[in-house]
């Protein structure tokens, strides 16, 4: 590429900059609308104004612990039309935060994958506009080259916006054939339908999904806040209910919760040995450990998920041993002093994680980093015989630190 065209696909590349640096988020409706009433929290711990769950595709299960939550895709289908895909999940609120957060982040990482493949695409673009009257046959299988180079990667895409904007480059070839079969005026008019297909492919896989990501992102931050923000009002109750709990049951409880962790620590050993292939060792270690399991609660539950990992053991089906194992080992930690500090860390948070932040509630970054630390405290002291009384004081002190 010489430098008329170099300069020509730097300024292609600048312009669509430019056009994406004016796009103006279309406002949600709920946001940063002080008159809504709702509110929720950002990974930072700011307070945002926000809006109602049902507005936002989100339902609250009966114990406020788990949520159904509605996610909508475009996608192109035959004859070029697009379809509305809806996939409704059911997940426990802590996973769902951390679910749409990691959703936002990857719409946000998504323009850097794009850029690069629009950077190759100014600089084909650039090339034929300058030399495409003057290209020889070696030219056109160059450049045909390139387009194809191009294509192969992109992965096959799903969105609709992206899709039909693949589809326009594809259907360049044929009028990359024709241009280099011809000259004069017929080779003008199939580089420019060529030139067509480029303009069309970067609007899309530019400005308008630039456009459409934008608010994507909006909506699925308003959510996200939402939901951390009744994820932190559930914390708050669980830590009461902890504290309740050791006062009313004592040692019991205590002795519950150990035989919880014991349980999940095996379950975590069976994984380790279907990694290194002690397919033997694993089917001997779940039948023990299937027998110490009570038959009440999630106990009953776990079994039900150890006994179909047995199964699947047996016949050196190992994935679907692990989602199984992994499955039991769930049904026995959910709701958890342990896993509930487990899963603030795994969500990263910049108030709940080790990170400290400047913002303007500083203390909130203290008191929710502290929260962990306390839970990750009370879980020691489980083996502490003589700890219990602590406990109970320390869960409940917690919670009015919140």
């Amino acid at each position: 590429m010489n430098g008329q065209a170099r300069v020509l696909a730097r300024a292609m590349g600048g312009w669509r900059q430019a056009e994406r640096t004016a796009i103006t988020p279309p406002m949600q409706k709920g946001l940063f609308d002080r008159q809504s009433g709702t509110f929720g929290k950002d990974e930072n711990g700011r307070v945002v104004c926000g809006r109602e769950f049902p507005t936002l595709g989100i339902r609250i299960g009966p114990k406020n612990m788990i949520i159904q939550i509605t996610f909508t895709r475009k996608e192109l289908v035959e004859n070029n039309g697009i379809a509305k895909k809806k996939r409704t999940v059911n997940m426990d609120v802590f996973k769902a935060v951390r679910a749409l957060k990691h959703l936002r982040e990857s719409y946000e990482n998504e323009v850097k994958k794009r850029d690069d493949a629009l950077k190759k695409a100014d600089e084909i673009h650039a090339y034929l506009c300058v030399h495409g009257m003057d290209m020889s046959q070696k030219d056109f299988e160059s450049a045909t080259a390139e387009i194809q180079l191009l294509l192969e990667k992109l992965r096959l895409h799903r969105t609709a916006t992206k899709a039909r904007g693949k589809k326009g480059l594809e259907e360049s070839f044929a009028h990359m054939e024709k241009a280099a079969e011809n000259t004069g005026f017929d080779r003008k008019g199939q580089l420019n339908a060529v030139l067509a297909k480029f303009i069309f492919f970067k609007n899309r896989y530019g400005i308008w999904r630039d456009r459409e990501a934008q608010g994507i992102i909006l909506y699925n931050h308003e959510r996200e806040c939402a939901l951390r923000e009744h994820r932190d009002q559930m914390l708050v109750k669980l830590l009461y209910g902890w504290a309740n709990e050791l006062e009313m049951q004592g040692y019991r409880k205590l002795g519950c919760w150990k035989h919880d962790i014991e349980n999940v620590a095996q379950i975590s050993e069976i994984l380790v040995m279907l990694d290194n292939g002690q397919y033997e060792k694993a089917l001997k270690t779940i039948e023990r450990l299937g027998k110490k399991l009570w038959d009440v609660g999630e106990d009953k539950r776990a079994k039900e998920y150890l006994r179909k990992a047995y199964v699947a053991v047996k016949n050196i089906r190992k994935r679907d041993a692990k989602k199984w194992l992994l499955d039991a080992k769930e049904e026995i930690d959910f709701g958890k002093p342990w896993w509930v500090a487990e899963e603030l860390e795994k969500t990263h948070d910049r108030y709940t994680g080790g990170q400290r932040v400047l913002i303007e509630d500083k203390p909130l970054v203290d008191r929710m980093q502290l929260t962990i630390e306390r839970i990750k405290a009370a879980v020691i002291l489980f083996y502490e015989r003589n700890q219990l009384d602590r406990l109970p004081n320390l869960f409940r002190e917690t919670a009015q630190k919140l």
